[in-house]
């Protein structure tokens, strides 16, 4: 009777699980970029701004070999109305929004160094001054509408994407 060899099965069945965690790690990592990709668009054209604002204020924490898990977070800061299509009028600063443009009356566009911000004087004399702001990403982050396009990516793109990830990593 013959005996058969399991060393080789072992050997092939050691670096599998070695590289399974770089595999998945690197799949999450790619599905998250879609995700974010996809809530940028989302929240550009709920708020009326463009994408890479959105883009430049919600960040990936990306999946490792170790820590196999990856998040898309939106940061707590508001949207400068600048950001949002402002226009300096004869009646103030008009700005878009999605539910049209909407004016905010004696508000002004100003260059103060390298920073144009959309201002408006509180009180009756010339300061103070301050910087308007419009919604904070996080509440529109959260809104329903952005979370289930997100998911519908993330549901499409992982088979995917961990399909790639194992063709690709699988070769020893």
């Amino acid at each position: 009777m013959q005996g058969i060899k399991i060393q080789p099965i072992n050997g092939g069945f050691a670096g599998l699980a070695r590289r399974v965690p770089n595999a998945a790690s690197a799949a999450l990592n790619r599905v998250a970029a879609s995700a974010r990709a996809s809530a940028a668009k989302t929240i550009a054209s709920d708020i009326g701004i463009k994408q890479s604002v959105v883009r430049d204020s919600v960040v990936i924490h990306k999946a490792t070999s170790t820590t196999v898990e990856a998040q898309i977070v939106a940061t707590g800061k508001r949207i400068p109305i600048i950001d949002m299509g402002a226009r300096q009028t004869a009646r103030g600063v008009t700005y878009k929004s999605g539910a049209g443009r909407k004016t905010v009356p004696g508000a002004f566009i100003a260059r103060v160094g390298q920073h144009t911000g959309v201002f408006k004087r509180f009180g009756r004399r010339r300061l103070p001054i301050g910087e308007l702001f419009g919604p904070s990403l996080v509440l529109v982050f959260k809104k329903s509408a952005v979370q289930t396009a997100m998911r519908a990516v993330i549901r499409t793109r992982m088979p995917v994407e961990m399909e790639s990830a194992a063709r690709h990593f699988g070769n020893p």
